[in-house]
């Protein structure tokens, strides 16, 4: 029974950690996904692009989405970012999880245009395997951005741009006693 409660204790913190941050992040890669599921469709559907090119445009859209979205609104980030410690970061998981999407729609584009040379088919096909990679890159894609941008960590002092380590103000000080004279 104890390691139940202390399983079910866990659950409860993670979700109390990350259940708002992690439904703030759902709803903007949902956002994300629906600008790159059009995008991908719009340009392989009617041949303006292929499977490769097509995959990679539309994870482009979809990321400049993803990042304004979720900095600002998952994470609470404003100003300017940090390009070593944000930037470089974000855009190199969004580089990675793109290459991959293109190879897989490669892949299934290869294979489907073996079984049918039906355009509708493939880009429906097309689509699910694009989905799919970034629905299975969708979690661990959350844990590094959120050690990225993990909201109130480090703060843009606004004169220099270096980051600087938010502290919380010190409380006041408590009142000194009233001396009382014995009179």
């Amino acid at each position: 029974m104890t390691a139940r409660r202390t399983s079910a204790a866990r659950a409860k913190a993670i979700l109390d950690a990350h259940g708002i941050r992690m439904a703030k992040y759902l709803t903007g890669s949902v956002v994300a996904m629906v600008v790159s599921t059009v995008t991908f469709m719009g340009l392989f559907g009617p041949g303006i692009l292929g499977s490769k090119g097509a995959s990679l445009t539309a994870s482009a859209t979809g990321a400049i989405v993803n990042y304004f979205m979720n900095r600002r609104w998952t994470w609470g980030r404003t100003g300017r970012g940090n390009f070593r410690r944000e930037v470089v970061p974000y855009w190199g998981t969004i580089v990675v999880t793109a290459l991959v999407a293109a190879g897989a729609t490669w892949g299934a584009n290869e294979l489907t245009k073996m079984l049918t040379p039906d355009r509708a088919v493939r880009t429906v096909v097309n689509t699910s395997v694009f989905l799919a990679v970034y629905g299975l890159s969708f979690l661990v894609k959350y844990r590094i951005f959120d050690r990225i941008f993990k909201a109130a960590t480090l703060v843009d002092d606004g004169v220099t741009g270096v980051d600087i380590t938010a502290v919380e103000p010190a409380p006041a000080p408590a009142p000194a006693p009233k001396e009382t004279s014995a009179v």
